[in-house]
């Protein structure tokens, strides 16, 4: 618009200029008029091409500028679409495209800087995920179960263990956490944790294991997740704490019972003793009694120094080369005066060249524990037979006698420490409690182990596999 007003002004002042010609008239030397006009026809035909090239050249320069507009805007909005639609991909979750930076120019400085933010933007996503897969990697390989829900109750993550120690092998992210008895409870203390918006730290009893039921430890505290309530659970399971707490109460009470039933019996005769002058044949009764109580205490202490020091004891490093038929014989030499007190007869099968990685002293102490025990739990004139074999690359052990037998309702205790299935008859014979703890405990210590067999009235067999040594 700007340059057709130019044009018409030019054209006004062109036009006025001949117009001022034709019509001035100019006095010469005071005689003649000199006076120059233009028929009006030309005069119009001039005006005409005048505009009409004015038109011509209108139209070719905003042509000229449409085009040079059009090349412009397109130079700077395609790059800027570019821009654009590499945006949308990165809102997507796509970071691999990237923005030309070829200009120099303020589009190209953007482009560069957009590119560098992708590059970073990719690094800190993958970055991210990496420790994402870490941190999963890291809970599912957890013994502790670790579970997260949102306030819909709507499991967000679960390891293994959670999975296992609540019994339910299908549950599933994004699945409603519902199913027994027990993961109702656990998902209370959740609700619970979300309510008071603090740590819940509760217990739990789990039957779901066929081994028997598991004392679960839940800790459940409340948590974000990208701006949502959620609650995350820590299962712990402490059946095995629970179930030495109670080993360790009940060796404390059996200990003090053991030492307080001998101790009392040697106090109450010293204290018969300095009552009143006794005569010889009472003060031989008495004497006897704290010699059998005195010699009782002693057998147990020997018996828990030993059974402590095989449970804090390795391996040797040399394994000693043991014949299994040797320490047997020597064994059976050490007890035949029990034996024959007893009226007890012993027998050996043995296969000789059977020889095991371990301590002579330790095996004696093992067989004589078994051997002792078939001798003082016999019937009168029975009999203790030893079997020694090698069988399937192990050396089988078998002590059979013709006693009393044991229910089979004891054969699941009948290795723990102070376990009597007879005490009346135990203590009257003497027996500490240990022996058979003190078994399974080195025949678990060089790699083997011990089992029973019995019927009541008919005898028992008690069974020693250890593994035989390698040769070389």
């Amino acid at each position: 618009m700007r340059k057709r007003l130019m044009a018409g002004t030019a054209a006004v002042i062109i036009i006025g200029f001949f117009a001022a010609f034709a019509l001035a008239a100019k006095l010469i030397q005071d005689q003649y008029f000199l006076s120059v006009t233009l028929p009006a026809e030309e005069l119009n035909h001039a005006v005409v091409m005048v505009w009409f090239y004015m038109m011509i050249a209108s139209t070719l320069g905003s042509a000229l500028v449409m085009l040079i507009v059009w090349l412009v805007c397109n130079r700077i909005l395609k790059p800027l679409k570019k821009l654009s639609d590499i945006s949308l991909e990165l809102a997507e979750g796509d970071y691999t495209s990237r923005a030309e930076d070829k200009d120099i120019d303020e589009i190209g400085a953007l482009a560069r800087t957009f590119h560098l933010l992708e590059e970073k933007t990719q690094y800190a996503i993958e970055e991210m995920k990496s420790k994402q897969c870490q941190l999963e990697g890291v809970l599912q390989v957890m013994n502790d179960g670790v579970l997260a829900v949102n306030s819909e109750n709507i499991v967000l993550f679960v390891n293994n263990s959670a999975k296992d120690m609540l019994g339910i092998a299908s549950l599933q992210t994004n699945k409603a956490l519902e199913g027994s008895l027990l993961v109702r409870k656990v998902a209370a203390f959740m609700r619970q944790a979300l309510q008071e918006q603090k740590t819940v730290t509760d217990t739990a009893v789990s039957s779901v294991n066929l081994q028997g039921e598991r004392i679960l430890t839940v800790y459940a505290t409340p948590i974000q997740n990208n701006n949502e309530a959620a609650a995350l659970a820590v299962i712990a399971d402490v059946t095995h704490i629970s179930q030495l707490e109670q080993l360790r109460s009940e060796f404390v009470a059996n200990v003090t019972h053991e030492l307080k039933t001998p101790l009392t019996s040697i106090r109450g005769s010293i204290e018969l003793l300095k009552s009143v002058d006794r005569d010889k044949e009472t003060r031989r009764y008495f004497y006897d009694v704290l010699d059998i109580e005195a010699e009782r205490l002693h057998h147990l202490i020997e018996d828990m120094l030993v059974l402590s020091q095989i449970e804090h004891a390795k391996p040797e490093q040399t394994d000693q080369k043991c014949d299994v038929a040797e320490e047997i014989r020597q064994t059976v030499a050490r007890l035949s005066s029990i034996a024959e007190k007893e009226h007890i007869t012993l027998h050996t099968y043995l296969q000789n060249s059977i020889f095991v990685a371990c301590s002579p002293t330790r095996l004696q102490q093992m067989l004589g524990n078994l051997i002792e025990n078939a001798i003082k739990y016999n019937q009168p004139n029975g009999s203790v037979t030893i079997f020694a074999e090698e069988f399937r690359q192990m050396a089988v052990i078998r002590i059979q006698d013709t006693g009393i037998g044991i229910e089979e309702e004891h054969f699941g205790r009948l290795f723990e420490r102070f376990y009597r299935v007879d005490a009346s008859r135990s203590r009257f014979i003497g027996g500490t409690g240990l022996g058979l703890s003190i078994v399974k405990h080195l025949a678990v210590l060089y790699g083997g182990e011990v089992s029973v067999e019995s019927t009541v009235g008919i005898g028992s067999i008690f069974t020693v596999r250890l593994p035989l040594m390698l040769a070389g």
